[in-house]
């Protein structure tokens, strides 16, 4: 469950960013409304 991994993610923003990108990579993607905002364009992740 994505939105559960998330909420666990939210108190490590590296973690959150990798998983963000992770989740993407598979077309694992929730709604924007629900993702936490991570800046990725500067990330070497």
């Amino acid at each position: 469950d994505a939105a559960a991994w998330v909420r666990r993610a939210a108190a490590d923003p590296e973690l959150r960013a990798r998983g963000t990108l992770l989740f993407a990579e598979e077309g694992w993607v929730l709604p924007w409304t629900d993702l936490p905002w991570t800046d990725l364009s500067h990330s070497s992740v």
